[in-house]
């Protein structure tokens, strides 16, 4: 699968013009394709809280090595 981050490009737009350092973390929580199966909503919520997980260990790692 492959993901775009369109929304994120504002913000680092402006923060490169006006000299300041960025990183954006983002998760990717879609059903690639999507399910179409009566499970997909639940399938869905899932993955929702499998992207926050990630997101949520990878920013306290972050923070981490920033310190």
């Amino acid at each position: 699968a492959q993901i775009v981050d369109i929304e994120s490009a504002a913000v680092v737009q402006v923060a490169n013009v006006n000299g300041i350092p960025v990183l954006v973390v983002r998760s990717c929580s879609d059903l690639a394709g999507g399910s179409g199966s009566a499970t997909a909503s639940d399938e869905l919520r899932g993955f929702f809280k499998v992207a926050a997980d990630n997101s949520a260990s990878f920013v306290l790692e972050l923070v981490k090595l920033l310190k």
